[in-house]
């Protein structure tokens, strides 16, 4: 696998490494194409991990983050 992006609950990203530490911390992260362009995109608990009612919300917050012009 080699992600251009890596998706994280806010919640979760003290336990990863936080911003900094998550590319070292998570085995093989290191070496992927998001790793390199150091692109990390954090939302809300609930959107990363359940499809709550703010999941529209959490879809916009993706594109918006995945969009490049």
């Amino acid at each position: 696998m080699a992600p251009e992006a890596i998706v994280v609950s806010r919640r979760e990203l003290p336990a990863l490494g936080g911003v900094d530490g998550i590319w070292e911390r998570v085995p093989g992260l290191a070496y992927t194409p998001a790793a390199d362009a150091r692109r990390l995109i954090v939302l809300d608990h609930a959107a990363v991990k359940y499809d709550a009612a703010t999941s529209g919300q959490a879809t916009l917050a993706l594109a918006k983050a995945l969009y490049r012009p």
